[in-house]
């Protein structure tokens, strides 16, 4: 038996007197460190989120703002934990675990890092993209202006940002994919007792290059327009047949091969059933991918039908027939078969007591306390699937579609949210706690704080789970009784943003003691590797910039602080009169000043001018809004500015 440890370089030792072979691991390994400490700080950002945007006042001015709200509440927050979070997690575990079920190494170390870097900056930046334009679009929407005619008005401001932040998103994704791939190859190459694994991270990474390249697809012009025009049936395709080829097909079925990797290396137990494993594998993928080309197909269909004979979309089902329901059905049943199967082989993997006492991997350390994060991971996406199935048959869609947007709190909502918070979340807990000891050669930093991220995720999904489920049936009867949403929503009162934002507030306690318990654990020196030592340049440009030109230097201790207290000042007033940079300019500091400068006058003139531009009435509603941005940001400048000022001024001496 051979068990893969970290370690300088590849090297086999053979121990005396035994026929034990150890390897290994190459070094780079090391650095997947920085995807967890990446994902753990996208993860505090997306739950942060999810608290102030349900809060009172804020909830309404987002329901208030259309498709703007709707790129604030759903595109950006779900693609910066899915993809910022999830996705970058699920990167460095598929890197650890090819090596180990494949015996070969990945296939290059350098385009792991190449993966990792364009994934994250095209993560973030869409996100903050997808923020501005909501604020933005939103904004004009609650002015008066209608959603496409606001889009219309930033023209390309809209387009080039999303696009080009989609596309640097999307080279990390496809350089991750190429990698995985090179190293895997063909199945006849597979060699190993665990080889089998590997199709799931095939078929994951398969899933992901479909998911990333229909996202790419979606935000080009002519694609958003015509989904916007198809109504519902456009729905079919963005988000629900994008999000289901993502989140089931590249995301679970990955993570259920790691579940039949990991699961025997905390417990000591081996898998119930590798054939069961293998025909749940195959009921997942032909469920998955026919549930997706169905949606592609229905949504296309259907929605020219809209666009074309100007109808409804409840007719355009009625001319398409039985088929609309056949096919989503069908494949939607045979996916939810291949889950259930699936979890039932790791539920029996799990409760295998009688093979406990023969270790699965010798050598390697147990953590059976872990298999908590597993057994409610399964349980979240057991429940998941059964709603999964019960809300696309007949009786149950026909509900929803009486209730409108009362039913979007039970379905999409609480569906996603179950899977996303619950299962995907306990899943890459439970992961990453294992696996970030064993790549930086320290145990984790507090047994408690695993506890505490635990506890407050199983009670912060369970309750925003139910809290969406009452809340959702509860407006729905309300709005058969014969109340608009608007009028149901407000007679529910202020409920709805307490339940939702104190469970979010629980899932964020869960999210940061995560956070900190990795981040604690990677340490000073694991930061000062990838972040400070690869970033070299970047620091040293930042230092060259705050050194103050020789002929600005104050003679004297006393005109030192003089020149600083104006440096202070200058900033602060040239900030507010549009000269963001004046401080440092006149303090001897021209390259950083210029370039604030820059920087300050485009957003003033992009964000402010948009937003003076979209006001129909002559309030200011818009300043009031941007103010604290407006006024705050040059007391930060200028306080860095005196400071630094005063620093080097103080080393001169």
């Amino acid at each position: 038996m051979s068990t893969i440890i970290p370690g300088p370089r590849n090297q086999s030792v053979r121990q005396a007197g035994t026929t034990a072979v150890v390897t290994l691991a190459p070094i780079h390994e090391r650095y997947y460190a920085r995807f967890f400490a990446a994902a753990v700080i996208a993860l505090c950002l997306g739950g942060l989120q999810g608290i102030i945007q349900r809060l009172p006042g804020i909830s309404d001015w987002l329901y208030a703002a259309g498709y703007g709200g709707h790129m604030i509440t759903d595109l950006a927050q779900t693609h910066i934990i899915i993809v910022g979070a999830g996705t970058i997690t699920l990167t460095a575990l598929i890197y650890y675990v090819l090596p180990r079920i494949l015996g070969r190494p990945i296939y290059s170390p350098a385009l792991t890092i190449i993966s990792f870097w364009f994934t994250v900056i095209g993560v973030y930046a869409f996100y903050f993209v997808l923020l501005t334009l909501g604020i933005i679009e939103g904004g004009m929407v609650r002015a008066g202006m209608d959603y496409y005619q606001a889009r219309a008005l930033l023209g390309p401001w809209h387009m080039a940002p999303e696009g080009i932040a989609a596309s640097i998103m999307g080279i990390g994704y496809w350089t991750f994919i190429i990698n995985v791939y090179l190293t895997i190859r063909t199945p006849k190459s597979w060699q190993g007792r665990e080889a089998w694994i590997a199709k799931y991270m095939l078929m994951g990474v398969t899933s992901l290059f479909i998911g990333t390249i229909q996202g790419v697809y979606q935000v080009m012009p002519w694609s958003l327009t015509w989904l916007a025009k198809a109504g519902e049936a456009g729905e079919q395709i963005d988000p629900i047949a994008h999000a289901h080829i993502n989140m089931v097909g590249g995301v679970t079925i990955a993570l259920f091969g790691m579940c039949y990797f990991f699961i025997p290396r905390m417990t000591g137990r081996q898998i119930f059933s590798v054939r069961l494993a293998n025909i749940s594998f195959w009921l997942l993928t032909i469920g998955v991918l026919g549930f997706w080309l169905s949606l592609i197909s229905l949504g296309l269909t259907e929605g020219n039908i809209i666009i074309n004979q100007h109808v409804t979309y409840q007719q355009a089902i009625s001319e398409v027939g039985p088929v609309h329901t056949i096919l989503r059905a069908g494949f939607a049943s045979l996916m939810g078969i291949g889950f259930w199967s699936t979890l039932a082989n790791i539920f029996l993997t799990l409760c295998n007591r009688r093979r406990e006492a023969e270790a699965y991997a010798p050598g390697v350390e147990q953590e059976p306390q872990l298999a908590k994060f597993i057994w409610a991971s399964c349980i979240c996406l057991l429940i998941a699937t059964i709603q999964g199935v019960i809300q696309i048959l007949p009786f149950a869609v026909n509900w929803l579609d009486r209730v409108g947007l009362a039913g979007d709190l039970i379905t999409p909502l609480a569906h996603a949210q179950l899977n996303i918070i619950g299962s995907v979340g306990f899943f890459f807990m439970g992961f990453t706690y294992y696996l970030t000891p064993r790549l930086i050669h320290r145990p984790m930093f507090s047994q408690r704080l695993i506890t505490l991220s635990f506890n407050a995720l199983a009670i912060g999904i369970t309750g925003f789970y139910l809290s969406l489920f009452y809340l959702g049936f509860r407006e729905s009867f309300l709005v058969l009784s014969g109340l608009s949403f608007t009028a149901a929503r407000a007679k529910v009162g202020l409920l709805d943003p307490i339940l939702l934002s104190g469970f979010n507030a629980v899932i964020f306690i869960s999210y940061t003691a995560y956070a900190s318990n990795v981040l604690a654990t990677i340490g000073r020196y694991e930061f000062q590797n990838y972040l400070v030592e690869r970033s070299g340049i970047f620091f040293a440009t930042i230092d060259r910039m705050t050194k103050v030109y020789p002929r600005a230097m104050s003679r004297n201790r006393q005109q030192l602080h003089r020149r600083a207290r104006r440096t202070f000042v200058a900033e602060v007033i040239g900030g507010w009169l549009g000269l963001l940079g004046l401080g440092w300019f006149t303090s001897g500091r021209l390259a950083l000043g210029a370039l604030l400068w820059i920087i300050w006058m485009s957003i003033w003139v992009l964000v402010l001018g948009f937003g003076f531009a979209t006001q129909s009435t002559p309030h200011f509603t818009f300043i009031f809004y941007s103010a604290p941005f407006y006024l705050g940001l040059p007391f930060i400048s200028a306080y860095l500015a005196y400071m630094t000022y005063k620093h080097r001024g103080l080393k001169h001496k």
